[in-house]
C-alpha cells in the first residue's frame, strides 16, 4: 500500500482499530457485522483485505460484541480503500480549499465532526450514516486535507463554513448532526440559520456562556504525555479508574485507542490548525440565541461525560423551544458505548 498519498493513515488507524470498528459494529444493529457490512453500505464490494474478529468483549452493560482484531495495516488498507470509494473531492469556500465527501442516499444529513477530527478517522461512522442519509462531511478549517487558514477565526467562521458546503450541494434545507465540537458549530449554525435546519441532533456538546462550557482542552497540549493520558481518561468518562478499566475490557481497549491516536509525532501544520481550532472552542457561547432554533431537536448526553457534562445537555434543552434531552449509559463516547444510542438518533433524524 502506498501510504504517502494519506501521511495521517497510521495516526487514524490506531484510533479506529479499538475506537470506531467496534462502534462500528453496535450501530449497524449486531454482534457479529464486519467491517465487509460497512463497505457494502457505502456501495462498494468489499474491503481490500479480510478482517479477522477478535474474542469477544465485555461492555459497561453486560452485552457483548466482536470487536475486529485487526493489526495496524490491515485497518491502514481499509482506511485507504474507503476514502477511494466515497465521493470525496476539494471545493474552495471562503477563502479555503475544504475537502469533503458526500455518499449515500436519504434525507440531506450534514455531519459535524469533533475537536480534531477528520474524514479519515470517521470513514466508518460515515458509511453508517450512508445507509439511512444522503450525508455530507468535510474536513473543518486547518484539518486533514482542509486547507490551513493564514489567521485565528472564531466559532461563526465555522458555520459559515458549514452553510457555504450546503449552499455548493444546493441544499436549501437539511438535518444537522453535531458531535461534540461539531454540536458547538451546529449550534452556532442552527441559531445563525435557523429556517435552514429541518432536525438538528446535538451529541455530548455544550452551550458556553451560562449554559456551561465542555472542558478547556487546550490545557492539555503541553502536559507530560502521561499526564495528558491519565487526565484525558478520567474525564472522557468520570467511572474509568484504574480500578474500572481493570474489569471493563472494552472501555480499556477504548482508551488505549484514543491514547494512541494522540501519541504519534505530529506536523507542524497539523498542530496550527488543532491550535487554531482549540482556540476559537475556547470562545464559544450560543447560550442566549439558542431560543432562535425552531426545529426539532434532540439533545443526547452521556451520563459520565466528564468532558461535556450532561448539565450542559440539560441547559441546552431548556433553552432550544422544541428540543428533547436523553441521557445514555456512557461518557463523552456514549454513542458508541451504549448500544441504545445511535438507533435511537437515528430514528429522530429520519423522521418526518
Amino acid at each position: 500500500m502506498d501510504k504517502t498519498r494519506h501521511p495521517q493513515l497510521e495516526q487514524a488507524a490506531a484510533a479506529l482499530t479499538a475506537t470506531v470498528f467496534a462502534p462500528a459494529l453496535v450501530l449497524s444493529g449486531g454482534d457479529r457485522v464486519a467491517a465487509k457490512d460497512l463497505a457494502t453500505a457505502a456501495g462498494a464490494v468489499a474491503p481490500p483485505t479480510r478482517v479477522q474478529r477478535s474474542p469477544r468483549l465485555r461492555t459497561t452493560h453486560g452485552h457483548h460484541l466482536e470487536v475486529p482484531g485487526t493489526p495496524l495495516e490491515v485497518v491502514a488498507q481499509w482506511i485507504d480503500w474507503m476514502a477511494r470509494s466515497s465521493d470525496m473531492t476539494t471545493v474552495r469556500l471562503n477563502g479555503i480549499d475544504f475537502n469533503y465527501q458526500r455518499s449515500g442516499s436519504g434525507p440531506r444529513l450534514l455531519f459535524l465532526n469533533g475537536s480534531g477530527g477528520t474524514l479519515a478517522e470517521s470513514a466508518p461512522l460515515l458509511a453508517f450514516l450512508a445507509r439511512h442519509f444522503d450525508v455530507a462531511a468535510f474536513d473543518q478549517r486547518g484539518l486533514g486535507r482542509t486547507g490551513l487558514p493564514d489567521s485565528p477565526y472564531a466559532m461563526a467562521d465555522l458555520a459559515a463554513d458549514a452553510a457555504a458546503l450546503a449552499d455548493h450541494l444546493g441544499w436549501e434545507r437539511f438535518r444537522l448532526l453535531g458531535v461534540s465540537f461539531g454540536g458547538m458549530v451546529a449550534q452556532e449554525l442552527a441559531v445563525t440559520a435557523p429556517d435552514r435546519i429541518e432536525r438538528l441532533a446535538l451529541l455530548c456538546t455544550s452551550p458556553g456562556g451560562a449554559g456551561g462550557s465542555s472542558f478547556p482542552l487546550h490545557t492539555l497540549v503541553d502536559m507530560a504525555p502521561a499526564d495528558r493520558a491519565a487526565l484525558y481518561t478520567r474525564i472522557l468518562d468520570t467511572r474509568f479508574t484504574p480500578e474500572w478499566l481493570a474489569g471493563h475490557d472494552a472501555d480499556r481497549a477504548l482508551t488505549a485507542g484514543l491514547v494512541e491516536r494522540s501519541a504519534p509525532q505530529k506536523s507542524d501544520q497539523v498542530l496550527n490548525g488543532e491550535a487554531l481550532q482549540m482556540a476559537a472552542r475556547s470562545g464559544h457561547d450560543v447560550y442566549e440565541r439558542l431560543p432562535r432554533v425552531d426545529c426539532p431537536t434532540l439533545v443526547a448526553a452521556g451520563r459520565y461525560d466528564g468532558i461535556a457534562p450532561p448539565e450542559n445537555s440539560a441547559a441546552i434543552g431548556k433553552q432550544i423551544p422544541y428540543a428533547e434531552l436523553r441521557l445514555f449509559d456512557g461518557g463523552h463516547l456514549f454513542f458508541i458505548q451504549d448500544p441504545a444510542a445511535f438507533p435511537e438518533i437515528i430514528r429522530f433524524l429520519t423522521a418526518d
